[in-house]
């Protein structure tokens, strides 16, 4: 990903709240609080909803089922239970209680590495290390976890139905990750000429720095304030449940450049 390069005071690094700018420059810190950060924010909440769609995806299990949709095979639990004889795994307690009264056959049947200890008289212990928890299996359920068939019922790769609820899900993320790429484009785009603008600018100021020397008129060539850059309106179709369609702006940054260099050229 290329950006501009912007030199200017107070540029190039990560300001957070209790930045000395901020602290120091009450209005700065109003305007960052009110114009920047809401923004910078719900940026973040995509970027982490993007590494959790990763996550999800680079794992086993069926991302469907990461974002909740219902599958035929999370509604065999009570057909697990009836296969292990037991409503629920007897769990030790250790240092989480919490984490133990929440332990059923599912989560037992879905760890990836299953190697439980034999501890005598036909008792098995199976530690789960992520959730910080011991459970304590009879003979028969252990051997009913290594033939595989509790497991086998409740993958989602074993029912047509699940699978084509997998294809579709997929198939949506694709298009709407795409279309995020898109917007996150034209973000990248606009803010670009945002830097530009900011650059030159900051080079006009500072060009004749002492207040005698400068012009009772604006510094600024009248075709950058009149002027913008050309903002394009692009219709991207999306088909959520209203039937709202998503606008963003496209900056026509060679068009923006091009004017800039000639008010530049202009200036004295």
């Amino acid at each position: 990903m290329v950006t501009n390069a912007v030199t200017v005071e107070g540029s190039g690094r990560n300001i957070s709240e209790d930045d000395c700018i901020l602290n120091c420059l009450p209005e700065m810190k109003s305007v960052y609080s009110e114009h920047f950060k809401p923004f910078q924010d719900k940026l973040s909440l995509v970027l982490q909803h993007s590494r959790s769609h990763f996550r999800a995806l680079a794992g086993r299990e069926s991302f469907a089922g990461f974002l909740n949709v219902p599958l035929i095979s999370d509604a065999l639990g009570k057909t697990i239970e009836v296969m292990f004889e037991a409503p629920k795994p007897c769990v030790l307690q250790l240092h989480n209680d919490e984490a133990s009264a929440n332990i059923n056959w599912l989560d037992v049947v879905k760890e990836r590495n299953y190697e439980a200890e034999y501890k005598g008289n036909g008792i098995y212990h199976f530690h789960m290390r992520d959730r910080g928890v011991i459970v304590q299996l009879s003979a028969f359920q252990h051997n009913m976890v290594l033939s595989g068939l509790p497991r086998k019922l409740i993958q989602p790769w074993s029912y047509e139905k699940d699978v084509q609820a997998e294809l579709n899900t997929l198939a949506l993320t694709a298009e709407m990750t795409s279309q995020m790429n898109q917007l996150a484009s034209e973000i990248i785009k606009a803010n670009n000429t945002v830097l530009e603008e900011i650059l030159r600018r900051d080079r006009i100021l500072r060009r004749n720095p002492q207040p005698s020397r400068r012009s009772a008129d604006s510094p600024f060539p009248l075709e950058s304030a009149e002027e913008p850059a050309n903002f394009m309106q692009v219709q991207i179709e999306v088909d959520p449940p209203d039937g709202v369609a998503i606008e963003t702006q496209r900056t026509d940054a060679q068009a923006s450049a091009s004017k800039r260099g000639a008010g530049t050229r202009n200036c004295k």
